[in-house]
C-alpha cells in the first residue's frame, strides 16, 4: 500500500536492492577471477575485452541516459504510439552499425591488439598463447552488439517505471562468469565465453520484461506524415548525446598501452570498481527521476528554479551519504580483495591509489547531476565540454607517464584534471546562460 501511493520510491528501492545484489557478486568475481586466473591471467582477460569495450564506449555506454532515456520519455509524453516506433527504428538502426563495426573488428583484430595491449605483454606470449589471445578478443566482440538490445529494451522499461528484470541483470551476468570461472581450469578463453553468456542471459530477462510491459516491433509503416516527421525531430535531438563518451572507460582503455607491469591492468579496473561501487544509489535516484524532467525546459523560470531545487536538495542528500559510505565502503574493499586474492605488494598500491582517488568520488557525483540538467534543458553543449575534457585527460595521462609518473597515478590524476574543468566551465555557463544555479539553497 506505501509503494502503491509512492511509484517513484517503490522503483528506488527496486533498483537499489537489485544492484546490491549485483554489487555484491560483483565484489566476489574480481578477487576470484586473480585467484582462478593469476595476475597475469587476469591482465590477459581484460585487456582482451578492451576492443569490445571500445565498440561500447563510443555506441553503446552513453547512449541509454544521454540520448534513448530522455527521448523516449519525451516521446511518451507526446505521443505513446511513437515509442515503439522511436525504439524499433533505432535498434535496429544500432544494431546493425554496432554488429558490422564488430565483424570488422574481429576480422583485423591481429592488427587492432597492437593499438590496446602494450608490446610488453605481447612479446611474452607464444605463438599459440597468442593465437589464444585472438580468440578471446573475437568471442568478447559478440557483446557490444547484444548490449545495445539490453540498452533500448532498458530506455523502455525505464519509461514504464518497471525495473526488476534491469535490477538483477548484472547479478546474473556475474553468477554466469563466476559459474564459467570455477569450470574453467583457469582458462581466459572459457572464462570470456562466461562474460557474453551472462549479458546475453540478462538482455533476454529484459527483452523478456519488455513485451509483457506492452511493447512491439513498430517499422512505422502505418504512421501518418505528420508523426514520421515529429520522429525525425526527435532522433535528430538524440543523434548528437550518443557521441558522449564516459570518462570512467576512457581511464580503463587509457591503462592498457601505458601499462607498467604485471597486475596493474586488473588493479586499476578493481580501483575504479571500488570508486563506483556504491554509486547504485544516485544511479537509482537519476533513473527513477530523470524522465520526469523530460519537461524541465517548458516550465516557466520560476517553476523551473522550484524544480530543481526540490530535486538537488534530494540529490544532495543522497550523494554526500553515498560519498561517506563509498570512503568507509572503498577502504574495506581493498583490504578484502588484498586478503581473499592474496594481492601482496599490489594490496598496498591498491590503497594508495584509492585514497588518492577520494576526492573523485565527490566531484563525479556533482558531475552527474549536472550532465543531467544540461540534457534536461536540452542544450548539446556537453557534448563538446566533454569531448574536450576527455581529450586533456588523455594528453594529461599520456604526459605525466612520459615524465615518469606511474601511469596508475597518471590515469587517477588525469581523471581529477576531467572533472575539475568539466565542473569549471559548466557551473558558470548554466548559471549565465540559461539562469540555473546548481544546488541553490533559495
Amino acid at each position: 500500500m506505501f509503494f502503491k501511493k509512492r511509484p517513484i520510491l517503490k522503483s528506488f528501492f527496486v533498483l537499489n536492492a537489485g544492484s546490491l545484489l549485483s554489487k555484491l557478486t560483483g565484489f566476489v568475481k574480481i578477487p576470484m577471477t586473480l585467484t582462478y586466473l593469476g595476475k597475469s591471467g587476469a591482465d590477459t582477460l581484460i585487456s582482451s575485452d578492451k576492443i569490445g569495450q571500445l565498440l561500447t564506449l563510443l555506441f553503446i555506454s552513453g547512449t541509454l541516459y544521454n540520448a534513448v532515456l530522455p527521448i523516449t520519455a519525451r516521446v511518451s509524453r507526446q505521443n505513446e504510439k511513437l515509442v515503439n516506433n522511436f525504439l524499433s527504428l533505432s535498434l535496429l538502426g544500432s544494431a546493425l552499425l554496432i554488429a558490422t563495426l564488430s565483424v570488422l573488428a574481429a576480422w583485423n583484430v591481429e592488427v587492432l591488439v597492437t593499438w590496446f595491449v602494450d608490446p610488453q605483454t605481447l612479446q611474452k606470449f607464444t605463438p599459440l598463447e597468442l593465437s589464444k589471445f585472438y580468440f578471446t578478443t573475437r568471442i568478447l566482440l559478440i557483446t557490444p552488439t547484444i548490449l545495445a538490445v539490453q540498452t533500448f529494451a532498458s530506455a523502455y522499461l525505464s519509461v514504464k517505471n518497471v525495473y526488476t528484470s534491469v535490477a538483477v541483470a548484472g547479478l546474473i551476468s556475474n553468477l554466469t562468469f563466476l559459474i564459467s570461472l570455477i569450470v574453467s581450469g583457469g582458462d581466459y578463453a572459457i572464462a570470456a565465453w562466461g562474460i557474453v553468456l551472462g549479458i546475453a542471459f540478462s538482455t533476454m530477462l529484459i527483452v523478456l520484461e519488455t513485451f509483457r510491459s506492452g511493447f512491439y516491433l513498430d517499422f512505422g509503416k502505418t504512421h501518418t506524415s505528420q508523426n514520421k516527421r515529429d520522429l525525425r525531430k526527435l532522433v535528430t535531438k538524440a543523434l548528437p548525446r550518443t557521441v558522449i563518451v564516459d570518462p570512467v572507460n576512457v581511464c580503463l582503455l587509457l591503462i592498457i598501452p601505458l601499462k607498467d607491469f604485471d597486475g596493474q591492468i586488473v588493479i586499476v579496473d578493481t580501483l575504479f570498481s571500488i570508486l563506483l561501487a556504491f554509486s547504485f544509489i544516485t544511479t537509482a535516484y537519476t533513473t527513477t527521476v530523470f524522465p520526469g524532467l523530460s519537461t524541465l525546459n517548458s516550465l516557466t523560470p520560476q517553476a523551473r528554479k522550484h524544480l530543481l531545487k526540490k530535486i538537488s536538495d534530494q540529490f544532495f542528500k543522497i550523494s554526500l551519504m553515498q560519498f561517506l559510505i563509498s570512503i568507509g565502503g572503498g577502504i574495506v574493499l581493498v583490504f578484502l580483495y588484498g586478503y581473499l586474492a592474496n594481492l601482496g605488494d599490489l594490496e598496498g598500491y591498491l590503497l594508495r591509489l584509492f585514497l588518492y582517488s577520494t576526492p573523485i568520488i565527490l566531484l563525479g557525483l556533482y558531475r552527474e547531476y549536472v550532465q543531467q540538467i544540461y540534457f534536461a534543458l536540452e542544450d548539446n553543449l556537453v557534448i563538446g565540454v566533454t569531448t574536450s575534457a576527455n581529450f586533456l585527460m588523455i594528453a594529461t595521462a599520456f604526459l605525466l607517464s612520459r615524465f615518469g609518473l606511474d601511469s596508475g597515478y597518471s590515469v587517477i590524476l588525469a581523471y581529477f584534471v576531467f572533472h575539475v574543468l568539466w565542473l569549471a566551465f559548466s557551473i558558470p555557463y548554466l548559471r549565465r546562460k540559461h539562469d540555473v544555479a546548481i544546488f541553490a539553497t533559495k
